[in-house]
């Protein structure tokens, strides 16, 4: 990476464009990672991990079933109060 920037750049008069130099950084800074970190970057721009993460953020709701809910009138039962006191 380093080499091919600097043939690109280091010995012509071209000047250099900020996003150039952008994309440069983020590439020796990626280069020189360690393996995990990487292994997380590859992971995290994998097309499954993004529908996990749009499946969390928007779950899909689903609207294939009923729920019915039955009302049962309550028989209740009146005692006067001659009849609880004898």
């Amino acid at each position: 990476i380093e080499q091919c920037y600097y043939v690109l750049f280091n010995g012509n008069n071209r000047n250099q464009k900020s996003y150039f130099f952008l994309y440069h950084v983020i590439c020796s800074v990626l280069f020189y990672t360690n393996p995990v970190s990487s292994f997380y970057i590859y992971y995290i721009s994998t097309r499954s991990f993004r529908r996990q993460v749009h499946e969390i953020l928007f779950p899909r709701r689903n609207l294939d079933y009923a729920v019915f809910y039955q009302i049962k009138p309550l028989a209740t039962t009146t005692i006067s109060l001659r009849e609880s006191m004898t």
